[in-house]
């Protein structure tokens, strides 16, 4: 099992970003690739791949994935940014910072495509963004995927993150379940 951390992923995306005619805009593919080991003749291995994201982070994630949709077998998006205006309008709410990240979730909601074969996506009730992560989850099913959907009660924070983590790895990544008490 391979991760990326969500820093790098954050870092990534932000350089992604760049309009497909700048040098740097396949340098998070290029990156993954070396940090993964993987070459055109590794997709066996992107079964066992995980990309996870938390905030804007799994917006980070998804970009990625979308980006390089043979690289991820699975996506752990919890929280998510996905501030979008094709039903609410043009207001975001999110000033200038959400620009891009608009751009980017109108752009995946009306075109959705595979990015993933699994996906997890988990928010919790008493956060904004719950109904923006609702809304997301045809979307990805639209798409071909299989998700799962997880709605906590509790808000955008690192215990609600924390506390789906067991059932978002779960999920991702199936087989049998080994407990062990000590």
């Amino acid at each position: 099992m391979r991760s990326v951390t969500t820093h790098t992923v954050i870092r990534a995306w932000r350089r992604s970003t760049l309009p497909a005619s700048e040098p740097r805009s396949n340098a998070r593919t290029e990156s993954s690739q070396r940090s993964t080991g993987r070459t055109s003749t590794g997709s066996a291995r992107r079964a066992g791949r995980c990309l996870l994201g938390s905030s804007f982070g799994a917006v980070a994630a998804l970009s990625a994935a979308y980006r390089a949709p043979d690289v991820y077998g699975a996506l752990v998006l919890m929280s998510g940014s996905f501030v979008f205006t094709d039903i609410a309008g043009a207001d975001h709410g999110g000033g200038p910072v959400f620009d891009p990240v608009v751009r980017f979730v109108n752009r995946y909601r009306e075109r959705p495509r595979r990015v993933a074969d699994r996906l997890f996506v988990g928010c919790g009730v008493y956060e904004p963004l719950i109904t923006a992560n609702r809304s997301m989850v045809p979307r990805f099913e639209s798409a071909g995927m299989a998700v799962r959907f997880l709605e906590t009660r509790d808000g955008h924070s690192w215990e609600n993150w924390r506390d789906s983590l067991r059932d978002a790895l779960s999920w991702v990544y199936p087989g049998p379940q080994k407990l062990v008490y000590e």
